[in-house]
């Protein structure tokens, strides 16, 4: 059985369904220990004008950005925009990290990954 399951219901219809779907799943995994139900809103996904606009702010930061480290200068426009997105996620990860306030599901990459053993 999966990590974590995920029941939406949209409406009072879909209640008794529910509880019918975890009680069995209750019953199925009790056994193997205790299991914790969680109870939240679904995440809202951002709209196509609201992904057209970050599109093109990561696009303005691909083709002007240049990243300035002691002994590194990376012009971003060597990057493409998708490498650049990934760099952004990862130098968030680390601002979050140095305020004590880590991210719950870190990126694997890092800037070395990124970045390589030069600058591009």
């Amino acid at each position: 059985m999966a990590d974590s399951i995920t029941l939406t219901v949209k409406d009072q219809t879909e209640i008794n369904p529910a509880q019918a779907r975890i009680k069995d799943i209750l019953l199925k995994t009790l056994p193997g220990g205790p299991v914790a139900i969680t109870l939240g809103r679904p995440e809202e996904k951002r709209t196509v004008p609201q992904n057209s606009k970050i599109h093109a702010v990561f696009a303005d930061i691909q083709s002007q950005g240049v990243i300035k480290m002691p002994g590194r200068r990376t012009v971003l426009s060597n990057f493409t925009v998708d490498e650049v997105k990934a760099l952004s996620v990862v130098w968030f990860a680390n601002e979050r990290e140095l305020e004590g306030r880590p991210l719950k599901n870190r990126p694997a990459q890092s800037f070395a990954l990124l970045l390589g053993s030069g600058s591009r």
